[in-house]
Formats: C-alpha cells, sequence, structure tokens
C-alpha cells in the first residue's frame, strides 16, 4: 500500500509526461515525494475545471435573463477600462 495514498484505494496509472516536465519534477521535488505531488497537481485542476464548468452552467443561464442593469460586454468592457484606476487604487 502506498504511504502517500492514505485512503489506500489507490489504482496504477500509466501516463507518458514529456521529457522536460520530468526533468523539471525531479530537479524541484524530492523522488519520494513524485506521486503526492502529481495526486496533488491532478486534484487542483479538477478542482478548477469542476468550478469552471458550473460557473459556465451558471453564466448561461444568468445570461439568458434579461437585467436592465446588466450592460452589453462591449459597454462593459469600456466602462471598466476606463475606471480601471480606480479600481487599482481602492485595492491599495
Amino acid at each position: 500500500m502506498d504511504p502517500d495514498n492514505a485512503q489506500g484505494d489507490g489504482q496504477v496509472v500509466k501516463i507518458m509526461l514529456p521529457q522536460s516536465l520530468v526533468q523539471r519534477l525531479e530537479k524541484h521535488i524530492n523522488p519520494e515525494k513524485h506521486n503526492r505531488f502529481i495526486v496533488d497537481a491532478i486534484e487542483q485542476r479538477l478542482i478548477f475545471e469542476e468550478q469552471f464548468a458550473a460557473l459556465e452552467e451558471t453564466a448561461a443561464s444568468w445570461i439568458q435573463e434579461t437585467d436592465e442593469d446588466v450592460l452589453p460586454e462591449d459597454e462593459f468592457m469600456t466602462w471598466l477600462n476606463e475606471n480601471e484606476g480606480l479600481w487599482n487604487q481602492a485595492q491599495q
């Protein structure tokens, strides 16, 4: 059993990685921690993908609704560009 797999229900998966990626992994990550690093990286990416899919799904339904307070995209981008300095000042 892999000690990095706390659940004990792991499955061996064979993947091909670009040599440059393997070299970077070997340079920065202790070989004993490669598995945990790759598992964490996949987990983080899947969380991102799931959140992005949920946002796309909800955005599609939100965009379909008409709301007088919502600017068309081109007008919003113009407003955003004109007010970028105010936003940056507020963040400081």
